[in-house]
C-alpha cells in the first residue's frame, strides 16, 4: 500500500510540474489523454471529471442561491468521462482560445456552449 502511495504522488507531482502555468490548459489535459501512457491518461481524464463534477456542483449551488442558470443540462443526464472529453475537445476544435484556457475554465465553457440555457 505504501508503495502504491508513493508511485500516486510521484505521478502526481510529475504530471503537474510545470513553471509556467497554476493550472495546466485544456490542450495539456488532452495533450496527456491522447499520450502513449495509460496511467497519465487515466489521470488526466479522472481529473477532467472531477472538474465536470465540481463545477456542475456549482452550478447547482449558484440556482439554489437564486442565480440564473448558465449550464442547463438535461436533468437525468450523468456524463461519463468520455463524453467530458468529447466535450471538450469539440469545443477547442470550435474555438482555440479554448484550448489555451485553464482547463477548468476551458471545461465550463464548453460546458456552457454544449448545454445553453434559452
Amino acid at each position: 500500500m505504501r508503495k502504491l502511495v508513493i508511485q500516486i504522488t510521484l505521478l502526481w507531482s510529475i504530471f503537474f510540474a510545470s513553471p509556467v502555468h497554476a493550472e495546466q490548459t485544456a490542450e495539456y489535459f488532452i495533450t496527456k489523454i491522447d499520450g502513449p501512457d495509460l496511467t497519465t491518461a487515466v489521470m488526466a481524464k479522472q481529473l477532467l471529471n472531477a472538474y465536470a463534477i465540481g463545477i456542475t456542483w456549482a452550478e447547482w449551488d449558484a440556482v439554489k442561491r437564486g442565480a440564473s442558470p448558465v449550464i442547463c443540462m438535461p436533468d437525468k443526464l450523468a456524463l461519463t468521462v468520455d463524453q467530458t472529453v468529447d466535450i471538450l475537445r469539440r469545443a477547442m476544435t470550435n474555438n482555440r482560445s479554448i484550448a489555451e484556457a485553464p482547463a477548468g475554465l476551458a471545461l465550463m465553457e464548453s460546458l456552457k456552449s454544449t448545454f445553453p440555457c434559452k
